[in-house]
């Protein structure tokens, strides 16, 4: 099943040059800023470097840093450097030994 898209969703990019496009690899990572609904859905992306041939996804992100890709070659991305869980050795002690 595909991942559900927000605009402001982080994605990075599960293939390597989506629509052809050079400068989008595996691992690239940008922000939705668009949503195209319908028989051809595309996620208008807002990539973090400014692609050759990028476009400003109809007024959504600065020029040059937009393209629209397919839900299935986006996944959502979770920054390795982000804890999602804060950890508190007293608390964790605390539960543990009361």
């Amino acid at each position: 099943m595909d991942a559900v898209f927000e605009v402001c969703d982080r994605v990075e990019c599960l293939v390597d040059h989506p629509d052809n496009n050079v400068d989008i690899v595996f691992g690239s990572i940008g922000t939705v800023c668009e949503i195209r609904e319908g028989i051809d859905m595309s996620i208008g992306v807002c990539w973090d470097t400014e692609i050759e041939g990028g476009h400003d996804c109809g007024g959504n992100c600065d020029m040059g840093y937009g393209w629209r890709v397919y839900p299935d070659q986006i996944g959502l991305y979770q920054d390795p450097n982000d804890d999602p869980f804060e950890f508190d050795e007293q608390s964790l002690q605390n539960l543990l030994f009361g």
